[in-house]
């Protein structure tokens, strides 16, 4: 292949991974990018955006989650059969928790903590595969399923197994700036009919 040849080739592949760039960051294909600029909310769970605080209720208990960190780190050694190392992923998040029915994270009585979260390369081999990770976001009486990077279940399994649960997005990043009480909140409970979609960190 001549040197033109290879000029040009280098120059259409970097013209297509700058139109991929531009594009929507997709949750799939970019998720560290992605949970900067957008929540989205499917009909099992809420992406919700980095370091903004995603609000949960059940009855009169009122909980708070904001990510303060994510990362990947791969295994340098390949798994047999393939060229890759095995994944873990990390979270970190504050946590905050209300259960006296005022829904104030400010108040005395309120409790505030801190949580660490694995996803694990899975054991075993097909449908006897499990985890050995800590997957959950659990503090209070809430126990939620997670995956990665900030995505929270309403449940603690796949499913609409507790309605009873909701989840709100929101902007806030402070909170002692949140209202869970402010009318201009959405809260969102599992759905199996709600289709997919896509809120920019400024609409919430």
């Amino acid at each position: 292949m001549s040197v033109k040849w290879v000029l040009i080739m280098t120059l259409v592949a970097l013209t297509i991974a700058q139109a991929l760039l531009a594009e929507e960051p997709s949750p799939q294909d970019r998720p560290e990018q992605f949970v900067q600029t957008y929540a989205r909310v499917d009909w099992h769970q809420i992406v919700t955006p980095f370091q903004r605080i995603l609000l949960i209720r059940q009855g009169d208990r009122f909980g708070a989650v904001r990510f303060t960190e994510f990362h990947q780190e791969t295994d340098i050694k390949p798994t047999s059969g393939s060229s890759r190392g095995k994944v873990t992923k990390y979270a970190e998040y504050d946590w905050f928790y209300q259960d006296d029915g005022s829904g104030s994270f400010i108040k005395q009585n309120a409790k505030r903590g801190h949580g660490k979260l694995v996803e694990k390369p899975l054991r075993g081999i097909g449908r006897l595969a499990f985890q050995t990770g800590t997957v959950y976001v659990e503090f209070g009486h809430f126990k939620l399923f997670w995956l990665y990077p900030t995505s929270v279940s309403f449940a603690s399994e796949p499913g609409c197994t507790d309605l009873s649960v909701e989840l709100a997005p929101t902007k806030w990043t402070s909170i002692e700036d949140v209202s869970v009480h402010d009318t201009e909140i959405k809260w969102y409970r599992c759905d199996e009919k709600r289709k997919s979609f896509l809120v920019h960190v400024d609409d919430l």
